[in-house]
């Protein structure tokens, strides 16, 4: 079973659903490698020179890289990375230590050099939302601590060990505070010269946490070759704003058209990783732990949260993995003193390539019981579509429109609802079972398949006439 993209969808043509199919040509050749064709298996333990060494095409390659099956090593010596380090190297002595690497509707996001931190500035006088976002990120990272990276003997530990990672939460600065902090950032060499926009937000209040570790040089060029116009590749490549990758992770959507021209929070699509024949289990168990973790340890709706690909916290330099900034590394990854143990040998499944989630101001409080569990649906269906959908109908039209039969886009469809749903119900027993804040009771236990059939019976009324999967 295939989803193999079109010529026009792999060069990132913009098709909108009113599109009247007049397209103009493509400015040129996009990438003639439609369908992923893994004909010999690759390798499992390989470094990753090897496996560059064999030269295969880039969705091939980016398959492999993606696939959490796959342990491939870093080498930090690698001959092609070593060129974009000595570049960094080259400007960070003129480098100015906050530059902008992204934007959102409530706040504007700098990167804090050599610190492992970010911070996120609000763009508006009124603080008050990113008071609400501090609270809660706050709440959620004591939930992760407590459930997810507590001492690896406790129960919650050995039940849960789906891999996610929370950016940790490191403080608020609002008012005086706020006045402070700007006040210690007026050198010149702070913001770049080029920021027409840090004027305005002088004073503003800020948030500051950690940095989710971008995408490796491989893993960028990787998708450029893959989704970019032939045309664009170079100049993407080049472009620094693209060393800021980080993915997002839609398995809730089946779009494969987009109008690719950076990699900042570039989407990938359920489609697009079917074609790239990922094995999709690992993404879905972690996403649906994280999920369960947010209702019933943080006992909040997750409404608008993102789910993104970016390295593992402990690896946060995309291209030299023995340079480690994070101030903080997982329990697994740190010896009896707390650093980082050298002899680790970091892999893109067991140390490198993590799901994280972030963005929680606009997240709401949830009561454990059928009311808290509307609200959770609402949420879950408000956001963007990250989450899988129980009903093929909740894809719209795209996959009728692939090389997919009815019955085996049901049963793709189906089987992706049904490992996600497993997954929520026995993390979510798992959480209200050891968690300390929300506690549990007889009534609570069964929330988790609550949730469940409210988002199944909430998927199916949108269109009556379609079978659940079976």
């Amino acid at each position: 079973m295939s989803l193999p993209l079109s010529d026009t969808e792999r060069c990132g043509k913009n098709l909108n659903d009113d599109s009247t199919g007049n397209t103009q040509a493509n400015c040129c050749a996009a990438s003639q490698d439609t369908q992923v064709q893994l004909t010999q298996p690759v390798q499992q333990h390989l470094t990753l020179q090897a496996l560059l060494d064999q030269q295969m095409p880039p969705a091939t390659l980016l398959s492999t890289l993606l696939s959490t099956k796959s342990t491939i090593s870093i080498d930090p010596n690698l001959e092609q990375d070593q060129a974009d380090l000595a570049d960094e190297s080259a400007q960070s002595e003129h480098s100015p230590d906050f530059v902008s690497i992204g934007e959102g509707r409530l706040g504007r996001v700098y990167d804090w050099a050599h610190t492992g931190k970010v911070v996120k500035v609000c763009l508006r006088d009124d603080d008050i939302e990113l008071r609400v976002e501090a609270a809660v990120h706050k709440i959620v990272c004591q939930a992760y601590d407590s459930l997810i990276r507590g001492p690896p003997q406790s129960q919650t530990q050995a039940s849960v060990s789906v891999p996610f990672h929370i950016p940790q939460y490191y403080s608020i600065s609002f008012g005086d505070e706020a006045a402070q902090w700007w006040s210690r950032q007026q050198h010149q060499s702070a913001f770049p010269t080029d920021d027409k926009k840090i004027k305005d937000l002088v004073g503003h209040a800020l948030l500051t946490a950690e940095r989710i570790p971008p995408l490796p040089k491989v893993l960028r060029e990787a998708l450029i070759d893959t989704y970019f116009r032939e045309c664009d590749r170079a100049a993407a490549k080049k472009n620094p704003k693209n060393r800021d990758c980080l993915v997002r992770v839609y398995l809730g959507s089946q779009r494969t058209k987009f109008q690719y021209g950076i990699l900042r929070n570039m989407p990938l699509t359920l489609a697009q990783m079917h074609a790239l024949n990922l094995p999709l289990d690992g993404f879905v168990e972690s996403m649906a732990a994280a999920l369960a973790m947010m209702h019933f340890g943080a006992g909040i709706d997750a409404h608008d949260v993102e789910f993104v690909l970016g390295a593992n916290p402990a690896n946060p330099n995309p291209d030299n993995p023995e340079v480690a900034t994070s101030t903080r590394l997982a329990p697994e990854h740190t010896d009896s003193g707390g650093n980082r143990n050298p002899n680790l040998n970091f892999t893109f499944r067991d140390g490198y390539l993590q799901l994280w989630v972030l963005d929680f101001n606009q997240c709401g409080d949830i009561t454990m019981d059928e009311t808290g569990m509307d609200s959770a649906v609402e949420a879950y269906f408000d956001n963007d579509p990250y989450f899988p959908r129980p009903y093929l109908h909740c894809y719209g039209s795209a996959l009728g429109k692939v090389n997919l039969t009815t019955k085996e886009a049901v049963e793709f469809v189906g089987g992706l609802w049904a490992k996600f749903a497993s997954s929520y119900i026995a993390a979510g027993k798992t959480f209200l079972k050891n968690g300390d804040k929300l506690g549990s009771t007889d009534s609570s236990r069964s929330l988790p398949a609550m949730f469940v059939e409210k988002v199944e019976r909430r998927a199916a009324s949108e269109m009556p006439g379609w079978k659940a999967m079976q």
